[in-house]
């Protein structure tokens, strides 16, 4: 029910902004797509609701403000129907969708590029019967060295291995 209202209240508002777009009421359509965007975060506080696509809605509210803005202001039409664009309006209307788009956008790669925690599982030695009846004296060493992930650094080890791999062995 109450994803229903606040449904409701953003199709209210996309409703009112068209009806006032094509009435050519461009201020009252720039009103009403702000005023139901304030409504529905508003509604969302209220009912303690978890906004998953805000940042899409953040994107298409600056775009329809700049786009009213743009047609409001930046298109002028002459006594012959020929329709000209005041470029201060223009620019103006395209500032405004930047800075109105920019929040959206932020949340969007925000959201996306959250880092991943990712913790090593937990090691479990399961050893065979045999294994175990073999290795019984040894079995409390062996855990421990499984444990302890990390090894000391042995420079005649590493070295040793690298001249057996390259086959520069001396013996």
């Amino acid at each position: 029910m109450k994803n229903l209202i606040t449904f409701f209240i953003l199709f209210l508002s996309l409703g009112a902004y068209v009806f006032f777009l094509f009435t050519y009421n461009y201020p009252l359509s720039i009103i009403s797509i702000a005023l139901g965007f304030i409504i529905w975060l508003i509604s969302m506080g209220i009912y303690k609701r978890k906004i998953s696509g805000l940042h899409f809605i953040l994107i298409l509210f600056g775009m329809l403000v700049s786009l009213a803005f743009f047609i409001g202001y930046g298109i002028e039409q002459d006594m012959w129907g020929g329709y000209h664009f005041d470029s201060e309006a223009s620019f103006l209307s395209f500032g405004l969708m930047l800075i109105l788009i920019l929040p959206g956008v932020y949340l969007f790669y925000k959201n996306n590029n959250e880092p991943l925690i990712i913790t090593p599982p937990e090691r479990k030695i399961e050893l065979t019967n045999q294994t175990s009846i073999d290795q019984s004296n040894n079995e409390s060493q062996s855990l421990s060295e499984f444990e302890n992930p990390m090894m000391e650094y042995d420079p005649e080890l590493i070295n040793s291995y690298y001249q057996y791999y390259y086959g520069n062995n001396d013996e």
